[in-house]
């Protein structure tokens, strides 16, 4: 299986998760403010 491939089916599966929950999904929303106070992964999700 190729690295691409399981990106794209982590990704999926994670935004599936967070459509339904809305905490999730605020805490892995792209947010620059939120990434220039240390919360790099943000910018990676």
């Amino acid at each position: 299986m190729s690295i691409t491939l399981i990106i794209i089916i982590a990704t999926s599966i994670i935004s599936f998760i967070a459509f339904s929950n809305h905490k999730l999904m605020d805490q892995f929303i792209f947010y620059p403010p939120a990434v220039r106070r240390g919360q790099i992964y943000r910018f990676f999700s």
